[in-house]
């Protein structure tokens, strides 16, 4: 299959196991695997135009429907913090594509600043340590305005409003400049700021992920800019056909899992393509 926007001819089948693929581990710590198919569409398929973000954007606005599916059935989604976040991200979501198209347009200075943040979150993960999962449900949801509370595994946590929108703003712009999801910010900052348990706030995360991710896509696709902004929309749906597939996946084994090692392992592997990238850039 020919993919006019990346300019490659591809087995269409390999986007799909890709996008399955990362989709399948990253989910385990609330993230979409973007992380990780970025780098597949960069490095491996030599997609470097501005265009790579936006198609990225595609494969996180839906990956996230199986996961978050799982989640709600499970009851595991916690939709008052992923939607104020996910409303902080479609202010970033305005900024994100323009300094990507206008700042980050030179792929060596894109991989260079995308290398600094794959080894900040390479190092958080693998040497973070993490307590094991609880099985439990979202209960007893109830808020104002201002203040939330909700009840996990009989404890009650609570969080503002104010800095969980100002985190989606945050992790709304960066998500949309290199076309990534937002767990890598927004579950460290629910986790170690706000001290959820991110047993409950996964699903949250992917949730934000999705309407940030589609919020930036459609400002790729309108920016003025032609070809050299606009998604290789075939490219960017396989890989999220196969997104759906493991993120469905994902959420159903992530109690199975073990939390330390597992955050150990996607941490060595984030740090390892960091390196690669630096050593590029400078």
């Amino acid at each position: 299959m020919y993919f006019p926007q990346a300019g490659l001819e591809l087995n269409p089948l390999i986007p799909v196991f890709v996008g399955a693929a990362f989709s399948l581990v990253f989910g385990q710590v609330g993230l979409t695997g973007s992380i990780g198919t970025l780098p597949f569409m960069v490095s491996i398929l030599n997609f470097t135009s501005p265009s790579v973000s936006a198609t990225n954007l595609i494969y996180n606005v839906l990956t996230p429907l199986g996961s978050v599916y799982s989640y709600r059935a499970e009851k595991r989604a916690l939709w008052r913090l992923g939607l104020i976040a996910g409303a902080g991200g479609i202010i970033g979501s305005l900024v994100g594509p323009r300094i990507r198209v206008g700042l980050l347009a030179d792929i060596t200075l894109f991989k260079t600043l995308f290398g600094v943040l794959l080894i900040l979150l390479g190092i958080r993960l693998t040497f973070k340590r993490y307590s094991e999962i609880r099985v439990g449900k979202i209960e007893k949801t109830t808020g104002t305005i201002r203040h939330h509370e909700f009840t996990f595994s009989d404890e009650t946590y609570s969080f503002q409003t104010a800095p969980v929108l100002f985190a989606g703003i945050l992790a709304g712009t960066i998500s949309t400049t290199f076309g990534i999801g937002t767990g890598f910010l927004l579950v460290p900052f629910y986790t170690t700021i706000l001290r959820l348990p991110i047993y409950a706030v996964a699903g949250s995360a992917l949730l934000s992920t999705f309407i940030i991710s589609s919020a930036g896509t459609i400002s790729y696709a309108t920016l003025n800019t032609g070809a050299l902004s606009a998604p290789d929309i075939r490219l960017g749906l396989l890989l999220g056909m196969g997104g759906i597939v493991g993120g469905f996946v994902s959420a159903k084994i992530q109690r199975r899992m073990s939390s330390n090692t597992l955050h150990r392992f996607l941490g060595a592997a984030l740090i390892f393509w960091s390196l690669a990238y630096l050593k590029q850039g400078f």
